[in-house]
């Protein structure tokens, strides 16, 4: 019985499934987009109690989670970008652009990790087991 070895050439990446390039619409448009998810998740706030319906905290989760994603987008797309070569002066902006951007919606939301770490057990319990595969937020 023979084995074939396969052999993988390594080529060049691609970052295009992220955004098309450094300095592309969409970039722009997902500093805006992100800032007004944020601005909307901020409104949840008042709502934000122990005794919230489990129904409610499922949808301010899943609002974090969409906001979780595209903030992910942003910072691979600097990070891999630097990556290609570090000493790119427009690379190093862009990742410091971009953390510094996410801190500052960190920040606005802060006050949902607050509460949650702030939870009794029974409410947590309680909104853990609504939350479904999203539990992990608690």
């Amino acid at each position: 019985m023979t084995t074939q070895i396969k052999t993988y050439t390594q080529g060049r990446w691609s970052l295009a499934d992220l955004f098309p390039a450094p300095h592309a619409a969409g970039i722009k448009a997902a500093y805006q987009d992100l800032d007004a998810k944020v601005t909307e998740f901020e409104k949840v706030r008042p709502a934000l109690r122990p005794e919230i319906p489990g129904g409610e905290f499922l949808q301010m989760v899943s609002q974090l989670e969409a906001i979780a994603r595209q903030v992910n987008r942003l910072q691979g797309f600097a990070s891999l970008w630097f990556a290609e070569d570090t000493q790119n002066q427009a690379a190093q902006s862009m990742v410091a652009r971009v953390d510094q951007f996410t801190a500052e919606l960190s920040n606005r939301m802060l006050f949902f990790d607050l509460l949650c770490k702030n939870l009794e057990d029974g409410a947590a319990q309680r909104l853990m087991a609504t939350a479904g595969d999203l539990r992990y937020w608690l």
